[in-house]
């Protein structure tokens, strides 16, 4: 544990795993196994909202709920934002999901001390799709996501194309059952595993909210470096550090451009032991 423990977190997500009334795959499950670990570890979690995107809000909150009762937290769960609610500036904000919720709190006047964003990427193959993803974090809602990027608060990026690399292992299923949360986890998870079979050609997937989570944690599982951000009016976010420009992208055609932390390698093997050794705690 390190001293990162001690600075209030404020976790926003749209965690979809355990909603029957998805659509046949459901939503992305990411979120489900990072508020697994986040509510196991002894985070200095200040509170845990819920914002529309992989499902709506409401059903996120519910899915946040089972989830804590499950880990037996007591942390404080908000459905959406709420104008009565304030939030310590001296916080950590970890945005999960769309970041409908943190604008929101930003006209407020509310200024966390940094924000994590797992968005955006530092290569591309092309200009066009399917060349760079869809980054449905910044394109739910693009106006808030421009808002956030704008801001003069602290941001520190996991690019798509780093946290691609946190994969689901072989041993997945054997090490979720060791616990009731991860029993949980395995018994919802696999339509997301077909999913990736029938896309991918692999019962394996990307976590890719797990990185900023197990960061919270254990900052040394990553390694940043001072970067810049380039919003593109598609949703593109380029990530450019140590000069390395990924090709076919303009800069000058970027209608924001931002200086950011960003994370440019994860320790896959040490983030899944860390993950499985924290759902097993009693």
């Amino acid at each position: 544990m390190t001293g990162r423990s001690t600075i209030p977190t404020v976790i926003d997500s749209d965690n979809a795993l355990g909603s029957a009334n998805q659509k046949f795959f459901g939503g992305d499950v990411d979120d489900a196994f990072a508020l697994a670990f986040l509510l196991k570890s002894k985070l200095h979690i200040h509170k845990l909202l819920s914002v529309d995107g992989n499902a709506k809000a409401d059903i996120c909150h519910k899915n946040n709920l089972e989830i804590r009762r499950l880990v037996d937290s007591n942390v404080e769960c908000q459905q959406g934002h709420a104008a009565s609610s304030s939030l310590p500036t001296d916080s950590t904000y970890l945005a999960l999901g769309p970041l409908t919720n943190l604008s929101y709190y930003l006209n407020q006047g509310y200024m966390p001390d940094c924000v994590w964003l797992t968005l955006g990427r530092i290569t591309t193959m092309g200009n066009f799709p399917p060349f760079w993803p869809v980054e449905f974090n910044l394109t739910k809602d693009f106006v808030a996501a421009r808002h956030v990027l704008s801001s003069p608060c602290k941001k520190i990026v996991v690019p798509l194309d780093v946290a691609y690399n946190l994969k689901t292992p072989a041993n997945l299923k054997v090490e979720l059952v060791k616990s009731t949360v991860g029993i949980y986890l395995w018994s919802h998870l696999q339509r997301w595993r077909w999913r990736s079979l029938l896309l991918k050609g692999r019962l394996s997937f990307p976590v890719w909210d797990l990185v900023s989570a197990v960061a919270q944690v254990n900052p040394e599982i990553v390694t940043l470096k001072k970067a810049t951000g380039y919003l593109f009016a598609n949703g593109l976010f380029l990530c450019d550090a140590d000069g390395n420009r990924a090709s076919y992208h303009r800069r000058e055609k970027a209608i924001l451009s931002v200086e950011i932390d960003l994370v440019v390698d994860i320790n896959v093997e040490a983030i899944w032991e860390l993950f499985f050794k924290m759902l097993r705690i009693p």
